[in-house]
């Protein structure tokens, strides 16, 4: 465990800002998470071995806890490198990228896709720890980076080795590099003077070690606390929750064995349910140990003893406050970044990275999660410009006749 875990959860950040209790909406866990969505997941890709579905599936559930109990700034998905390169599951990641590249309608832009992942996948094979792949805007304002961490172990289970991709997202607008300029002399690119989209994509920067990782993140506007706080988060869910997670496993695959329309599947489905909650329970109290540890006698998250975990678990509220990182909730159909959904994609030919911008331009935009008013995505904005408060008037009072403003505070 790296030096800055160990003394994290020693830190004293600023107290938490209280938000009035007129603006602070919570909703259940389960508009974010559907227990169906892995029950078809198991269904679907029977063919993928035992041990493959349930790494992704208890990949499903540590994510979902980082980014709405532990408010994670990122998001993540696990590539697994065997000989031939880069694969999601049995999917081999590149040859999507090169199918996109061999079709007759096949943009500029597509080739050098084909060509940028090729480059990370024979760096990676070849020994490099990270790769950088700054993406500029495609179709909004908005580009990516996709940073590549593989692991150093190798995994009996999953048959090759973890690769960890962190996906980034970053403002810039389109037809604009001056940002993805910047990210890429931060990485240590050595043409600061790229002329377009494609000179990004087709070269991808390779790293011998892994002390990229937190420049990347750095790059997009993470701060060095927040990167602590989301990797002994991680720790200590893994140590701490990692029993409750493979009940929560096991209970996934009874479901898959049992029919949709039984009493039994209604049971165990809301044994399910119940033990998720618990799960977020447990989680936030986990981030809370970490972010404020003046609240809880200055104990070393590290420390703690289940019991303990469970005890204070049992002051949480078991509903999501505002959504997941930033309270201002974007409400799709399905999480782009669940393993049923990039194994959809990939299964079809479509490589992740390159739809990833159409995915998410095609989702609804965000919720007021008090009047339910939709607005524009404002990921891509600077939080300074993102709207702070919603102004929607939603009745008028009955004595005086005046305007009844939502006034739900954003906590972007």
């Amino acid at each position: 465990m790296s030096e800055r875990l160990s003394v994290i959860s020693q830190i004293q950040p600023p107290v938490r800002e209280t938000v009035p209790q007129e603006d602070k909406i919570e909703e259940s866990i389960f508009e974010y998470y559907n227990v169906g969505n892995e029950v078809d997941f198991i269904k679907k890709y029977e063919r993928l071995p035992f041990e493959q579905k349930k790494f992704y599936l208890r990949e499903n559930v540590t994510t979902f806890l980082a980014e709405f109990a532990g408010k994670t700034e990122y998001k993540t998905i696990t590539y697994i490198l065997r000989d031939d390169g880069l694969y999601y599951g049995d999917i081999r990641a590149l040859d999507n990228f090169v199918h996109t590249a061999n079709l007759e309608a096949a943009t500029s832009r597509e080739h050098a896709e084909a060509h940028g992942f090729n480059a990370i996948n024979e760096g990676i094979m070849q020994g490099a720890k990270t790769a950088t792949w700054i993406s500029p805007p495609k179709i909004a304002d908005y580009g990516f980076v996709f940073h590549l961490v593989r692991d150093d172990a190798y995994d009996e289970n999953l048959q090759g080795y973890k690769v960890k991709e962190y996906i980034l997202r970053y403002p810039e607008k389109m037809n604009n590099l001056q940002n993805s300029v910047r990210i890429g002399y931060s990485m240590g690119d050595e043409d600061v003077y790229r002329k377009s989209a494609e000179d990004f994509i087709n070269h991808p920067i390779l790293h011998a070690d892994n002390s990229a990782t937190d420049r990347a993140l750095n790059s997009v506007g993470i701060s060095d606390e927040k990167i602590a706080q989301s990797e002994l988060f991680d720790v200590v869910v893994e140590e701490k929750l990692s029993p409750l997670i493979s009940q929560y496993i096991d209970l996934i695959f009874r479901l898959s064995e049992l029919p949709v329309d039984s009493w039994e599947y209604a049971l165990e489905e809301l044994n399910a349910k119940e033990l998720l909650t618990d799960l977020f329970t447990h989680a936030k109290v986990l981030r809370h140990i970490i972010a404020e540890p003046q609240n809880f006698m200055r104990r070393d998250v590290l420390e703690i003893t289940s019991e303990m975990i469970g005890r204070y678990a049992q002051q949480e509220t078991t509903t999501v406050e505002g959504g997941g990182s930033c309270p201002s909730v974007r409400k799709t159909k399905g999480d782009i970044f669940s393993p049923t959904s990039v194994y959809d994609l990939m299964e079809k030919g479509i490589s992740f990275e390159s739809k990833l911008p159409f995915e998410l331009e095609s989702s609804n935009g965000y919720l007021c999660p008090k009047c339910g008013t939709e607005y524009p995505d404002e990921t891509n904005r600077r939080p300074e410009d993102r709207t702070p408060i919603c102004e929607v008037e939603i009745g008028r009072d009955p004595k005086t006749g005046e305007s009844i403003k939502c006034n739900f505070k954003f906590r972007c």
